[in-house]
């Protein structure tokens, strides 16, 4: 089974620009994720550029 992670922003967003930003591209924005130990954050901390 597929599990897309699916980035939300604001409609004004530059990231809107391109509605195919990679995981490089999304790594360098502040991103609100779910609890640790989360699947989800899981996948993301490894690509994203420090965790608070």
């Amino acid at each position: 089974m597929e599990n897309p992670l699916i980035a939300i922003a604001h409609p004004e967003h530059p990231l809107l620009k391109n509605k195919n930003n990679s995981i490089k591209v999304l790594a360098k924005e502040t991103l609100i994720t779910r609890e640790q130990g989360s699947g989800t954050r899981i996948t993301i901390a490894p690509h994203h550029r420090h965790e608070v």
